[in-house]
């Protein structure tokens, strides 16, 4: 593995961990475009969509139905 600037690898471990901790991510942007991260992948695009429509639920505080 490759050490951009020499950042110890122990900071890199310790980083990514924290970000683990962070998962599920959803991001909004002014425009309109969302993004969400989630730490494992989908077993089908209707799952995929069905956790997606949680998450925002969550964010949003009212129930989200893309239509």
């Amino acid at each position: 593995m490759t050490i951009p600037g020499g950042i110890p690898p122990q900071l890199l471990s310790d980083w990514k961990s924290a970000e683990e901790r962070l998962y599920p991510v959803v991001m909004v942007r002014p425009d309109l475009y969302v993004a969400a991260r989630h730490t494992s992948a989908p077993d089908s695009p209707e799952s995929a969509a069905h956790w997606f429509r949680q998450a925002l639920t969550s964010v949003l505080g009212t129930p989200f139905d893309a239509k």
